[in-house]
C-alpha cells in the first residue's frame, strides 16, 4: 500500500488546498493534475510531499489501519533521517519496499486484539 504525506510549509489558499481529495475517488487524468499541482507546489515550497508504503505482510498482520499508521511514521521518519531527499521530479525520494523486509517493529503498533 503506498501513501502520500503532504505536509504544508506555509498557508495553502483554498484553491490550492481544493486539490486534496480521496485519490481513489479521481479518475487518472483528475489524479495525473493533482500530482502536478502537488509538484508545483512542493517546488515553490509552500508543503513538502512525501511517498511511503506499508508492505503486504504489515497490512495481513496489522490490519489496513494499523499499516497505514505504519506508513505514515515510516514516511515521516525516512523524510527526517534523509533531511528531506528529493527525487528529481520534485517529490521525495522513496525507497521501494522489498519482498522479503520484515515488519515494522516500533513498539508503539500493536496487533488489533490487544489495547492501542
Amino acid at each position: 500500500m503506498y501513501v502520500g504525506l503532504i505536509l504544508p510549509l506555509k498557508k495553502l489558499t483554498v484553491k490550492e488546498l481544493s486539490i486534496f481529495k480521496d485519490s481513489k475517488k479521481l479518475t487518472e487524468p483528475q489524479r495525473e493534475e493533482c500530482f502536478r499541482q502537488i509538484q508545483l507546489l512542493q517546488k515553490k515550497g509552500k508543503l513538502i510531499a512525501i511517498p511511503s508504503f506499508a508492505t503486504v505482510k504489515e497490512i495481513d498482520t496489522y490490519g489496513v489501519t494499523n499499516a497505514l499508521h505504519i506508513a505514515i511514521v515510516r514516511g515521516l521518519q525516512q523524510s527526517m533521517l534523509c533531511g528531506s531527499r528529493h527525487s528529481d521530479d520534485g517529490g521525495a525520494a522513496l525507497a521501494e519496499p522489498k519482498e522479503e523486509e520484515t515488519l515494522y517493529t516500533h513498539t508503539s503498533i500493536e496487533t488489533k486484539n490487544e489495547k492501542m
